[in-house]
């Protein structure tokens, strides 16, 4: 009898819990953009210096990777940066920075595809190379971009926002130089053939 009564009781109270818990949810799983509420929200140290060493791991791979293979790798780097802060509306700009960065990067590579050239990998990531012809033109592109999200960085809509953009420019400042200093090393050899 005792275990019937459980049943009964199971049976009327699932349809109630079931309809008080979907709304939650459903809401916890979906913002009104499309974003997951699950990622993380608000500034944090956490989210800004994790961001900052992904950067800087993924530009240490790309120079490793040799001139070629530069630009889409550096791609790739600008793109995992820009997935570690969707959905966050408070990295919202820097978020903005770092696709753009990705698009055009991206286009420059794209247009510039070196076909007869390997594919060069990089633990699971494979990246293609650029024409030998189009580097400089690459690094210029590569430069301008990172300036215009730079400023995009610094021109942070909150004091609060500040401190955190100010750190993620400097580490897009690293691209910079990666970009500077393979290029003299270039000259220097191309200089020690003549």
């Amino acid at each position: 009898m005792r275990a019937l009564l459980t049943c009964a009781l199971l049976a009327l109270a699932a349809p109630l819990t079931s309809a008080l818990l979907l709304p939650v949810e459903a809401a916890r799983a979906q913002d009104h953009d499309g974003a997951s509420r699950d990622a993380p929200r608000g500034l944090s140290t956490r989210t800004t210096d994790g961001l900052i060493r992904q950067i800087d791991r993924d530009l240490y791979t790309c120079y490793k990777l040799g001139d070629l293979y530069y630009y889409d790798c550096y791609r790739k780097t600008f793109r995992r940066a820009a997935s570690t802060l969707r959905g966050n509306r408070d990295y919202e700009a820097a978020y903005t920075a770092m696709k753009l960065c990705e698009t055009r990067v991206g286009r420059a590579v794209d247009a510039n595809l070196a076909a007869d050239l390997p594919r060069k990998r990089a633990g699971f990531v494979s990246y293609v190379a650029i024409r030998p012809d189009a580097s400089a033109r690459l690094r210029q592109t590569t430069l301008d971009v990172v300036e215009e999200a730079k400023t995009v960085l610094l021109r942070a809509p909150s004091a609060g926002q500040k401190p955190h953009f100010q750190k993620i420019a400097q580490a897009l400042d690293s691209t910079k130089v990666l970009l500077r200093a393979a290029a003299r090393s270039w000259i220097t050899w191309w200089q020690q053939l003549a």
